[in-house]
């Protein structure tokens, strides 16, 4: 398995914005760079107070080429992508609190074309070593997308499983996700049958 470059930026503004949506996805901002941002205040108690104001991460897969730039290029660069994707001027340098950013330099899973076989189980040759992370494979859930919801789900299963060996501890309860509404389960039916088929090898 190769590795990627990823980068987090936490923003704390001196105004409280309110976004329509806490996390969301930002497209097209940055090349070979996928990008999402969440407004923390709805997402974190401890961000929740009236008197406090807006905190937003940005997290930045495949950074390579944003890693070399100083912290404050990389703020300046968060707040006119969220500005351009909410429309409010208070996303500007003068309304910044305080901000932070991390680099992590080959340090997550660069998930490609035939590296699914790579992957490892979350059991392991040692019995009471278990693995978590989205780059596991063979997990019984819904979570079947490279994503922070399967990491997470996949750490409960190391700590049950973990349960299970030391014969102590109190389970979590895993809730699997809801079904796919049924047009997007028409669209995996007919996805999966045209690579049976050969058709998607010929399509455009």
């Amino acid at each position: 398995l190769q590795s990627i470059d990823c980068l987090c930026a936490r923003i704390w503004l001196k105004d409280r914005l309110a976004p329509e949506k806490p996390a969301n996805v930002m497209g097209n901002f940055e090349e070979e760079c996928g990008a999402t941002f969440f407004h923390l205040n709805d997402l974190h108690d401890e961000f929740k107070p009236a008197s406090v104001g807006s905190v937003f991460q940005c997290d930045f897969y495949h950074a390579n080429a944003l890693v070399p730039l100083t912290d404050e290029e990389i703020r300046d660069k968060c707040l006119a992508n969220m500005r351009a994707c909410l429309g409010d001027d208070r996303l500007a340098p003068g309304n910044v609190e305080h901000f932070e950013v991390i680099r992590a330099v080959k340090a997550v899973t660069h998930f490609s074309v035939g590296s699914h076989k790579s992957r490892p189980k979350q059991e392991t040759s040692v019995s009471n070593l278990f693995i978590a992370g989205d780059w596991v494979k063979g997990l019984d859930h819904g979570s079947k997308g490279l994503s922070q919801e399967r990491a997470y789900i996949t750490g409960l299963v190391a700590a049950n499983l973990i349960c299970d060996v030391l014969g102590q501890g109190a389970k979590a309860t895993i809730i699997d996700t809801e079904e796919d509404e049924a047009h997007i389960a028409l669209g995996k039916w007919m996805a999966k049958q045209s690579r049976r088929s050969g058709l998607a090898d010929i399509l455009p």
